[in-house]
Parts: C-alpha cells; sequence; structure tokens
C-alpha cells in the first residue's frame, strides 16, 4: 500500500512554485475537483455492487457462488478502495491549495 505522499507533494510543490500561473493552478483545481468526483462516484458504486452481491449470498435460491468473493479478491478490492481514498485525499488537499493560491493572487491585486 502507498506509504508516502509522493503524489501529494508532487502536487503541492507544483501549486506552491511562485511561477504557476493563474490558468495552471486553475486548470490543477478543476482537473482534481473533476476526479475527485470521478473516483467518488467509482466507489459508491463498488459499494452498490458488494451490498447487492451480499444480498444475493443471503438468498439461497439464487444459487450463489461463495467462490465469487474469495480472499484474493477480497484483498484487491480492498487495495483499489483504499488507493482510491489515498488519490481522492491528496486531490482534494491540492484543489483546495491550489484554490487558496488563486484567493491569494485575487486578493494581492
Amino acid at each position: 500500500m502507498l506509504k508516502y505522499n509522493a503524489i501529494q507533494c508532487t502536487l503541492f510543490e507544483k501549486v506552491d512554485r511562485d511561477d504557476t500561473s493563474k490558468e495552471s493552478l486553475e486548470t490543477i483545481r478543476n482537473e482534481s475537483e473533476n476526479l475527485c468526483e470521478s473516483i467518488e462516484y467509482g466507489l459508491f458504486a463498488i459499494g452498490k455492487m458488494m451490498e447487492d452481491l451480499g444480498n444475493l449470498t443471503d438468498e439461497r435460491k439464487q444459487n450463489f457462488s461463495h467462490n465469487a468473493l474469495d480472499n484474493a479478491t477480497v484483498r484487491q478490492l480492498g487495495g483499489l478502495i483504499c488507493a482510491n481514498a489515498y488519490l481522492l485525499n491528496a486531490l482534494r488537499d491540492s484543489a483546495g491549495n491550489a484554490e487558496f493560491h488563486l484567493s491569494n493572487m485575487k486578493g494581492g491585486k
């Protein structure tokens, strides 16, 4: 699992540089917000899918295969969710940081 904030640090370095233009900050903010929305949608879809899958296992008449969610699959889903949560957090922080710098640009003029 990701243990370092490499992506977040790189984005912060880009946003915090003095030569980063207003247009670049707006692009980083907007793209980060759009990616956050996509990741949230995907995580909700995974959650809904797992909820539906759990409902199927509760209904014996569905003849559900217990191999559908073996340990390896559960670990992969857990890793996917953790990676998305990490990226979501980094993107939200980057969008907020870009917005902070944009606000300072507007206030300083």
